[in-house]
């Protein structure tokens, strides 16, 4: 098992979180291949007694893709609550180190946004656990939903504290520095919004009391309001500095940021319409889901080869994967494949799947989902690079730049 390196102090950065988000995202891409590739027409998510059904079926393509998606969904869940306990003791010396007090007074104190990011995929991955690995915890549902509501509470309460520490005081004494916001780097507080939108949209989605739903319902259009004006100003302010400077090469990969937003965005209307079709009698057509997530798809494509040009342009690949340039911030380019994989399972099988236009399991399919393997093989293979050249080790080698 692979040693972290300890006592960064200085050369900490929060966006090390970044490293516990992204193998808590590819956990929710294996994930994908239950909810999508194996039955559970009993519940909305597969659980334990759907997937030993599975298991113990005589299916073997299915059994196969069983057994692939749990090994995957414990390694990196395991991955996700390791690198997320190493980060809190890492964030803990750092905030006695002057790096923080710089931190504090500069632009960059928008990366603390990453822990109530992490935090919110740390709720999901929970949940996932729960309810595969835990026979009968399904049936207690409706009683664990609650507390996972008033855990995205918690985690709201520090984003939102967190956010108007860094921008009231950027209002109040004017010290944001326009020029050195030649980045989409301010754009991880949308993230982490969009992230606690989507969060507040599983129980209401997922609950029969209307009550509950209701007041979840609430809290994710809360959350997604936030995160659609802070969109709005952050990526005016980040488009204005790049356009005149070129965007910052060490925050390039925050070029692809708005991939995993728009999925977020997407996953969040998707649940809400779910929580008001199932408690409130509310009927929403699968075009309306075909022809949205089809916009958020086209929309995505672009972002991902205009932030491929500009980066493989600048050498980042070259540099900040293969190269002797290290920055936390490199782990910005986990998410959007991350991203990218589950909004496509989403729009395969609610979109294309449930308007007829594409049959499950048919040549066409595996034709299509193909590259979306190749996308997940893609971003793991980059998050084990990434984990070797950021995070093992290095009895001899320190001062690697933070962010």
């Amino acid at each position: 098992m692979m040693s972290y390196r300890q006592g960064l102090k200085e050369n900490y950065s929060p966006l090390y979180y970044l490293a516990a988000l992204g193998n808590g995202g590819l956990a929710v891409t294996f994930f994908m291949l239950l909810m999508f590739g194996t039955p559970h027409k009993e519940t909305p998510i597969p659980t334990f007694d759907s997937v030993m059904a599975v298991l113990q079926g005589s299916d073997k393509g299915r059994l196969l893709l069983a057994i692939l998606a749990l090994l995957g969904i414990v390694f990196f869940a395991f991955q996700h609550f390791r690198i997320l306990i190493w980060n809190i003791r890492e964030y803990r010396h750092f905030k006695g180190s002057e790096g923080y007090k710089v931190l504090k007074k500069s632009n960059n104190e928008v990366q603390l946004m990453a822990m109530p990011l992490t935090y919110s995929m740390s709720i999901n991955i929970g949940f996932i656990l729960g309810a595969v690995f835990v026979p009968g915890l399904w049936g207690w549902v409706e009683y664990l939903l609650p507390f996972a509501a008033l855990a995205f509470l918690a985690v709201a309460v520090q984003a939102i504290v967190i956010f108007i520490n860094f921008f009231g005081r950027a209002l109040a004494d004017g010290h944001f520095a326009c020029d050195q916001n030649n980045s989409f780097g301010q754009m991880l507080a949308v993230f982490a919004f969009a992230m606690l939108a989507v969060g507040f949209a599983a129980p209401a989605a997922m609950t029969h009391n209307p009550l509950l739903s209701g007041l979840m319902i609430m809290a994710s259009l809360g959350a997604l309001s936030i995160a659609g004006m802070l969109a709005v100003t952050m990526g005016i302010l980040g488009v204005r500095a790049m356009l005149d400077q070129g965007v910052s090469k060490e925050a390039a990969s925050s070029l692809w940021i708005m991939v995993p937003i728009l999925t977020l965005i997407g996953l969040t209307v998707f649940r809400l319409s779910m929580a008001l079709t199932h408690n409130f009698g509310v009927t929403v057509h699968p075009a309306f889901h075909f022809i949205f997530m089809s916009l958020l798809i086209a929309l995505m494509l672009f972002i991902l080869a205009l932030g491929h040009f500009v980066m493989k342009r600048l050498g980042y690949y070259q540099d900040y994967l293969s190269g002797t340039m290290h920055s936390a911030g490199a782990y910005a380019l986990i998410c959007p494949g991350v991203a990218f994989f589950v909004l496509s399972n989403f729009f395969i099988h609610k979109g294309l799947i449930a308007m007829g236009i594409l049959e499950f399991w048919s040549w066409p399919y595996f034709m299509l989902y193909i590259p979306l393997l190749f996308v997940q093989g893609k971003t793991i293979q980059v998050m084990f690079t990434l984990n070797s050249t950021l995070l093992r080790k290095r009895p001899s080698v320190e001062g690697y730049a933070s962010s």
